[in-house]
């Protein structure tokens, strides 16, 4: 795959790592569908931008737990852009588990947003891909997973559960889509702060991780864009943490 002239749809989009793919796939020529839920103004700002570039962009809202907008999305990034070829699942819910909480309900929340919308994104995606691609064409999905799967922060057992389950979803579609279309996974470390931390937490990651620093969300750009292009990859999760998984 190419990203210049190529069309991706980016769940997510609008914020955080998901606007920060958009733009780096804008920069070097590609066309975004950002899919947003309640970030409006910031999804527009990001079509703003490539357009402003010279790039085509546009901004769809949708609330990814209700399957009526879910099962036509894929279709309305379509008429927008044209066929679709990459699918970067970057939505994501992270709420911290309390006493307060009904459990049940919020791991479902997590597995809702975090696991089953991209899996089923990905199926529909591929569905789409295969009809309208010729036969040697290959399609894309990357699944921004977590780095701390395998060892999960305290207090944030819904949102990693769900994460474990998209690593395995990531696994799975791998096998089953191919070989018209890869799937892979990027576990983002320390790159970017949490809303509730501020750059002390950082600062002191970064006198602990391997490398010795936090991460930029360039070097999640460059992640996805390596995947993208690299079509000997599939059922691969890169680890971007600055080796925070060895600890």
């Amino acid at each position: 795959m190419k990203i210049e002239n190529s069309n991706f749809l980016i769940t997510g989009g609008a914020k955080r790592l998901g606007r920060a793919i958009a733009l780096g796939l804008a920069r070097s020529g590609g066309n975004c569908v950002i899919c947003y839920h309640t970030s409006e103004k910031e999804a527009f700002e990001v079509v703003s931008q490539i357009e402003t570039w010279g790039g085509k962009a546009i901004a769809i809202g949708q609330d990814l737990r209700n399957p009526l907008g879910l099962d036509s999305l894929i279709r309305r990034s379509e008429e927008a852009l044209g066929p679709i070829d990459g699918l970067i699942n970057c939505a994501a819910i992270f709420k911290k588990d309390s006493s307060s909480n009904n459990q049940q309900k919020l791991l479902s929340e997590h597995l809702a947003i975090n696991a089953t919308v991209p899996l089923i994104l990905s199926e529909m995606f591929a569905d789409a891909f295969t009809q309208s691609h010729d036969d040697f064409a290959t399609g894309a999905i990357i699944n921004l997973i977590d780095s701390r799967i395998d060892c999960p922060s305290d207090g944030y057992r819904a949102y990693y559960t769900s994460k474990q389950v998209l690593y395995n979803h990531t696994k799975s579609l791998a096998l089953s889509l191919a070989p018209r279309v890869r799937v892979n996974g990027i576990s983002p470390g320390a790159i970017i702060p949490l809303e509730n931390r501020d750059e002390s937490y950082f600062e002191k990651m970064s006198k602990i991780l391997p490398l010795r620093r936090t991460g930029s969300v360039e070097d999640i750009v460059m992640a996805t864009q390596f995947l993208l292009v690299e079509e000997f990859i599939t059922g691969e999760v890169l680890k971007i943490d600055g080796g925070g998984h060895l600890l």
